[in-house]
């Protein structure tokens, strides 16, 4: 969902007062919700002529071995033997990437021995076979309060080329029955107390019959559970949150109208979607709301995912997008909680610098006043009929602060504020000579018909100055 959550009457005046006060002050939390828990296995057997199989398991590591009993009666011959093994091992893992790998090996060598005699007697083959197999689990668990979630998880697997080893894949979504061979990316929506599971596992066989020659395999299957958010706007609109009570896509920001105008506030994209708005607040520094670029959206940055497009368009492909680079930069009290957002404010920093130029930041002069008119900009979707027609069109609108608080201001109304597509996206102080940026569009109600808070820019003026933001 591109917005926060949206929040209402008495809620929202507790965040507006104590609330902010008393979370802004606790440390920073996780990268995500969610807990990762790991579960292995490792099972292998050995098999020989005349011994019974022998077969171990254990968490992470395993081996057995096995010679047959066959009688060579001192002859040229060969007793049949088997050896298996397998290991699973975790390679640099962190909580969005979980990275491991399964190595196994199988060896069998047939035998051959004769009756009696050395010479002129019927010789007999015996058969030995060793199997290895392994597995790894990973269980995202939530807590019992949390705000719903799109992410996207997928293996992302390789092996050594070994023909004879098989890799499987599976993922569970809560009591769902499984789905298995899950080699395509898999969505889930994080609810309180939700469990997701994803397992991959290997196998390698090896068999041989006969004096001649031997089985032996050996195989790694390298793997890597990517666990990300899906782009925020993308994720409201494929859960049906931008649907309105007649189940028509609302317009995001609600009352405003389609601007070719602020050349310098454009939409960061993920994986070309629309992820939120953005300003040009420095030669190549984007303002931006934390939530569209904090903790899951870290790593997106980090492999080159996140970027920036300026003009009308969101999707407008003869704009060519500017890189984000670096790490995302937020205060170090940013949180999420299950109802709101605090200290939502953030900034990204772009490959080159756009030819346009950035606006200046409110840094309390003039100051924010109740019903003060404010010029809000954002990107999103528009309702033609029940088709999200024009997406990613950039709109703005008048509206003016209902109330305001230390860190945060609430406006708007049901004909006219802002909406998912909008989080991240500025609002505009009119002096005699500049547009300042006074507000970060954060969060709202969850239908988008009562109004949006937005994050005080001139509350962080110490901070965006410490970053350089401040021109």
């Amino acid at each position: 969902m591109a917005k926060g959550v949206w929040f209402l009457g008495a809620l929202t005046i507790a965040l507006l007062s104590n609330r902010t006060s008393m979370l802004a002050a606790a440390e920073r939390a996780p990268l995500e919700p969610f807990t990762v828990a790991r579960l292995s296995n490792v099972s292998v057997t050995a098999t020989a002529d005349g011994v019974p199989s022998a077969s171990t398991s254990a968490a992470e590591k395993a081996e057995r071995s096995v010679t047959g009993t066959e009688d060579l009666h001192g002859c040229h011959g060969r007793k049949s033997s088997a050896m298996s093994s397998g290991e699973v091992r975790t390679v640099d893992s962190e909580p969005l990437d979980q990275r491991s790998l399964i190595v196994l090996s199988a060896s069998a060598a047939g035998g051959h021995y004769l009756e009696g005699e050395c010479f002129w007697n019927k010789g007999h083959d015996t058969t030995a076979s060793a199997r290895a197999r392994g597995w790894i689990e990973y269980t995202l668990s939530f807590p019992a309060s949390v705000r719903p979630v799109q992410y996207v998880a997928n293996w992302m697997v390789s092996s050594d080329g070994n023909p004879g080893l098989a890799i499987a894949t599976e993922a569970r979504l809560n009591d769902e029955p499984p789905v298995v061979n899950a080699n395509e990316p898999v969505a889930f929506i994080s609810k309180g107390g939700g469990r997701y599971t994803f397992r991959i596992s290997a196998a390698l066989d090896a068999s041989n019959t006969g004096a001649c020659c031997s089985d032996t395999r050996s195989g790694t299957a390298s793997a890597t559970l990517r666990i990300r958010r899906v782009p925020l706007l993308a994720s409201a609109l494929r859960r049906g949150r931008l649907l309105d009570d007649k189940g028509t896509f609302t317009s995001y920001l609600i009352g405003g109208a389609p601007t070719s105008a602020y050349l310098a506030v454009g939409a960061l994209l993920l994986n070309g979607e629309l992820q939120c708005t953005g300003t040009l607040v420095g030669p190549a520094t984007v303002l931006t709301a934390a939530h569209c670029v904090a903790h899951a959206f870290e790593k997106d940055v980090a492999d080159g995912h996140m970027s920036f497009r300026l003009g009308q368009y969101a999707t407008d492909d003869s704009k060519v997008p500017f890189k984000v680079v670096g790490k995302p930069r937020y205060p170090e009290t940013y949180r999420e909680s299950s109802d709101a957002y605090v200290d939502d404010i953030g900034l990204v920093d772009l490959e080159t610098a756009p030819p346009v130029t950035p606006y200046r930041i409110s840094i309390g002069t003039p100051p924010l006043l109740k019903d003060r008119a404010l010029d809000f900009v954002g990107f999103g979707y528009t309702k033609i009929g029940s088709d999200p027609a024009a997406a990613g069109v950039k709109r703005h609108a008048s509206m003016k602060i209902r109330t305001l608080a230390d860190k945060t201001f609430l406006y708007g109304n049901r004909n006219a504020h802002t909406c998912s597509g909008d989080s991240g996206g500025p609002a505009f102080l009119a002096t005699d000579t500049h547009l300042l940026v006074a507000g970060v569009t954060s969060g709202g109600d969850p239908g988008c018909a009562l109004g949006a808070v937005d994050t005080r820019v001139d509350a962080y003026t110490a901070w965006l100055t410490a970053q350089g933001a401040v021109q």
